[in-house]
């Protein structure tokens, strides 16, 4: 079975890459009475005269919406909302997986700027924040834009906010090999089949743990800045070479690292909403 049937039958096997988990024991009357009515009305009416207790007594505080409206899903176009929920589940199960971030994935059915930005902002105080993914540009700049001015809480689009490869994907702009024939000395790759694949996965989930834990208002250029020197400093010079410029996605040293980096740097910037505590 080739790698694209396999990917069919474990799809269907799967029926979705994640599933809702209750985090309270809901077994007895007791437990029933506190994690719903009557005692749950207590959390409520303490997020009622402080907001920001949201990220105490809710998930919140690490519970990022990964949204696209399906107009620029991997290198397959625009496939509709729909057929992008594959992949918006995927990158849920590689926040959890790389960075212990819970993620939730929604498909917006509309293509139009001011429908998608007013959709996300009206449900964005449930999460601690937004992934924009596989959005079409130009509009995926002027919905980051619009989504970051009525939004208190972190808003990242990283297909836009990349790595200087030839990132194309499945099918690059150049083959490696081709590169190489070209005189490259050094190339890079969004394929996991080639060295020096710089997968988004190398980020985002460290970055959304980083901007989590201090509860920044925004990601900055510095902060991704930041991310992009921690992601380097995981390989020591002595191990850099040509087949090896950029840390595995399986390198678990990478989202700690940027984790530390980013939140530093909200705290440097003065968005952070509680201290900086290293990140372990």
């Amino acid at each position: 079975m080739d790698k694209k049937q396999l990917a069919i039958e474990k799809h269907k096997e799967w029926k979705g890459k994640i599933e809702v988990i209750s985090r309270a024991k809901v077994t007895t009357p007791e437990e029933l009475s506190i994690a719903y009515t009557p005692g749950v009305a207590e959390p409520c009416l303490l997020i009622a005269e402080d907001e920001d207790k949201a990220y105490d007594y809710t998930r919140k505080g690490n519970l990022v919406a990964v949204i696209t409206d399906g107009t620029a899903v991997l290198g397959l176009g625009d496939i509709g909302p729909s057929a992008g929920m594959p992949v918006m589940e995927g990158k849920c199960a590689l926040f959890k997986t790389f960075a212990d971030v819970d993620a939730f994935p929604l498909c917006v059915d509309s293509k139009d700027v001011d429908t998608i930005v007013n959709t996300i902002a009206l449900i964005s105080k449930s999460f601690g924040g937004i992934n924009l993914e596989d959005i079409a540009a130009p509009r995926c700049f002027e919905i980051e834009k619009k989504l970051k001015e009525r939004c208190d809480i972190p808003v990242f689009h990283d297909d836009q906010h990349g790595i200087v490869f030839a990132m194309a994907n499945p099918v690059p702009e150049i083959m490696p090999d081709e590169a190489k024939a070209g005189g490259a000395a050094v190339v890079g790759t969004g394929r996991s089949d080639y060295p020096n694949q710089i997968n988004n996965v190398l980020v985002f989930p460290g970055l959304f743990k980083g901007v989590l834990a201090v509860r920044a208002k925004d990601i900055t250029e510095k902060m991704k800045i930041a991310a992009a020197h921690a992601i380097a400093s995981v390989i020591p010079e002595e191990e850099l070479n040509a087949e090896y410029v950029i840390p595995s996605s399986f390198d678990k040293r990478v989202a700690l690292a940027v984790a530390n980096a980013v939140a530093k740097a909200a705290v440097e910037e003065g968005i952070n909403r509680v201290p900086y505590e290293e990140i372990k």
